[in-house]
């Protein structure tokens, strides 16, 4: 029988061993579990983490820093006049520097002074606050909900001129993210948004704020005072109720701007979707405050433009390069101009990037949509365009442009260039060639001599040039138009006589598949019309209009065409347009109408495919300094989506012989663009979340140990009472 000694030793150790394992064992269990940070960031356990956090950072704040980030009670009027001020419009340059507006004294005095109750709710990005787990600290004014994704900022003041519709409202407090901070203060995300500002006027409505950022695993941070925009609002697609205590914006839809961009690091897409915005005020101090009208309208025209200093005349085209837009500015033949080459804009006419690539001087380029290259006739050197040399570069929304690479050089001119999008190919046409680029590769298909074309379709006189286009003309590109069927259609100004008569505008229909017959004349594209010697079309792929170059209102004439097996199935006879002194632009959209940039009255205008009249029900839209336009029909209007088009203006602010391209953004306020984000940096946020944890504490690896320990202790005492200590 064992004594009593052995049993009291062996309930000991034992005791002390089921304790102090445990206790490790149980720290380690919780430090290696998965965060709730990520897959659950709305418990309540994580909201009570958040918050000691928060206190935990402003306890251990110095009255000092306290004091700095606390707003400057004596700057209080200063600060009061400044926000009322409507000084703060988004730029209308490419620099997003704010514009000066004219801001009627008395409306700054009606808000000074006035306590006004009200409060802004925004949830910034959902999916960024569910990847970071949300702010750790929220201060001076703001709070959060329980969820830790949105926020709510409370009133300082309001604005409102009534004249203009321009309404302000600024609010106070602010969020900070600091995340993966690896047990020290200096953080991969650190993150403070401050004091937000809604502006609401017709030029574009935009929310502000003051943002330190850190840009995310990089040295340099990102600032703003408050003068650039953070995200456009869509006011017109959001819900506003009056009462005579309250005004109250409902889930106002938001999109990233160039600069909310860099506050996130560039994680997602200029015109990305942000959470919904919804603010409340009283409109006491604004008799006559109601929701603006041009929240009806059917389109504005953005307060920004881009303009590169390039002269108006040379030549510019516009494609859609994966949601930003890509401009071509030719260069000129003696002289190669500032600014000219090849931009890279998002959708808010912020430069991305810029190459100074010497483009032909008359603009035959095109865009491969599917493997974002860029192709284009190049300038061998100043004096002197290369027009048998076709060349390349890469377009990369992030990086940019790549050095341009030598396609091909052809034995003859190249006259054309042109993307189909059904076929993702590149045609190249040439006095003599067709070449297919697809997926990079280069085939060449010999094209019929324009003699032989026009002798098939009974033209038994002189033709004064190729029908594939003049090798000698250098002011304006010849359009080639991809059609919904895989073909394109040639409109290289072909001239020829039959039965004594000149006919002018012969167009030539392409097609690529056909190694036989590549090219076909269209025998009744031409007109007796000499004012269409020379014109400009564009097609919606089953449409063509043409239009031609005199801004005479009595010489201005356009023509319509339906296209289909390679032929017009109709003839239309060449329109006087008389009420368009002048065409600056067009588009054709699939509703057949004819979207007209007036070059007389400065007015883009929807006009009737057929008839060219006015279509009722769909006001014309103002473009600023959009008269004259019809100086240089550049490429056609550009339209990025549903509610989105770009169009050119004519600014002449520099003087006679210095006028310069201005590009304007006109958008449909009801319509919320669907930018699909071509970063996916955000998910960063979620790997680097495991890997920023901090490592297990000492006191839980000595707590392991000592149970480890006590086992053992267990383990010898038993032995010991057992075998020897008999």
């Amino acid at each position: 029988m064992k004594n009593k000694y052995f049993y009291r030793s062996l309930i000991a150790t034992t005791t002390l061993a089921a304790l102090l394992p445990v206790t490790g064992i149980q720290a380690v269990a919780e430090e290696t579990a998965p965060s709730s940070a990520v897959t659950a960031p709305n418990t309540a356990e994580e909201n009570t983490s958040a918050s000691e956090t928060a206190e935990s950072d402003v306890d251990s704040t110095s009255d000092d820093s306290k004091e700095s980030t606390a707003p400057d009670s004596s700057n209080d009027k200063e600060s009061t006049n400044k926000a009322t001020k409507p000084d703060a419009a988004p730029s209308p340059s490419g620099n997003n520097k704010p514009v000066a507006t004219e801001a009627k004294e008395s409306v700054a005095e009606l808000a000074e002074g006035i306590v006004n109750t009200g409060s802004l709710t925004w949830g910034i990005r959902t999916s960024f606050n569910n990847y970071t787990g949300g702010p750790t600290s929220v201060f001076d004014g703001a709070s959060q909900n329980e969820n830790k994704n949105e926020f709510t900022f409370e009133l300082e003041k309001t604005s409102y001129d009534p004249e203009t519709e321009r309404f302000e409202a600024q609010f106070k407090g602010g969020i900070q993210y600091k995340k993966y901070c690896n047990g020290t203060d200096s953080c991969d995300l650190d993150l403070k948004l401050e004091n937000p500002r809604i502006v609401i006027e017709k030029e574009g409505s935009f929310i502000y704020g003051k943002v330190t950022s850190k840009q995310y695993k990089k040295t340099e941070t990102y600032t703003n005072d408050g003068d650039k925009p953070l995200a456009q609002l869509f006011t017109a697609s959001a819900e506003f109720t009056q009462t005579a205590t309250e005004v109250s914006w409902s889930s106002i839809p938001t999109t990233l701007t160039y600069d909310g961009n860099k506050m996130f690091s560039e994680f997602y897409s200029v015109g990305g979707g942000l959470a919904p915005i919804s603010f409340k005020f009283n409109p006491s101090p604004h008799p006559g405050i109601k929701r603006p009208t041009f929240d009806n309208a059917k389109f504005l025209v953005s307060g920004k433009e881009f303009n590169n200093k390039v002269p108006y005349e040379r030549h510019r085209s516009l494609f859609n390069a994966n949601g930003n837009i890509l401009l071509a500015t030719s260069g000129y033949r003696f002289k190669q101009y500032e600014g000219s080459g090849l931009t890279l804009l998002d959708r808010d006419l912020n430069q991305l990037h810029h190459s100074s690539i010497k483009i032909n001087e008359y603009g035959a380029t095109a865009f491969d949509e599917k493997n974002s290259d860029f192709y284009y006739v190049s300038k061998g050197q100043d004096n002197f365009d290369d027009r048998k040399s076709l060349y390349r570069v890469h377009v990369d929304p992030t990086k940019g442009f790549e050095s341009a690479v030598k396609v091909n050089t052809f034995n003859d001119a190249i006259t054309a260039l042109s993307y189909h999008p059904k076929t993702d190919s590149v045609a190249v046409i040439t006095t003599k060639e067709l070449a297919v680029i697809k997926n990079r590769q280069l085939e060449l298909t010999p094209l019929p001599d324009s003699a032989s074309l026009l002798q098939q379709n009974s033209f038994n006189g002189e033709n004064y040039d190729s029908l594939y286009g003049s090798q000698y003309r250098l002011d304006d590109p010849f359009e080639l138009m991809p059609m919904d069927d895989g073909t394109f259609v040639l409109n290289a100004d072909g001239t020829a006589i039959k039965d004594g008569k000149k006919h002018y505008g012969l167009m030539i229909s392409i097609n690529p598949e056909d190694k036989l017959n590549p090219a076909k004349l269209i025998a009744n594209s031409g007109s007796n019309n000499p004012g269409l010697s020379g014109s400009s079309a564009h097609t919606n792929g089953t449409t063509i209009v043409r239009v031609n170059k005199n801004s005479y209102a009595d010489l201005s004439y356009a023509q319509s065409f339906s296209y289909k097996d390679r032929s017009f199935k109709e003839e239309t006879l060449p329109v006087q347009t008389t009420d368009i002194a002048g065409w600056g632009n067009l588009f054709v959209n699939k509703e057949e109408q004819v979207i007209t940039l007036n070059g007389g009255n400065g007015k883009l205008e929807w006009r009737d495919a057929q008839t060219f009249k006015l279509i009722e029900g769909i006001d014309p839209v103002a473009i600023p300094n959009g008269n004259k336009t019809y100086e240089h029909i550049h490429g056609p209007i550009l339209q990025l989506d549903e509610g989105t088009f770009y169009v050119p203006s004519y600014d002449a602010s520099e003087g006679e012989g210095n006028e310069t391209y201005s590009l304007r953004k006109v958008y449909d306020p009801k319509f919320v663009p669907s930018v699909k984000d071509t970063n996916k940096q955000e998910d960063l946020l979620k790997e680097d979340l495991e890997d920023s944890k901090p490592s297990t504490p000492i006191w839980q690896i000595v707590l392991s140990v000592l149970g480890g320990l006590g086992l053992v202790g267990a383990l010898v005492g038993f032995l010991f009472q057992t075998f020897i200590a008999r």
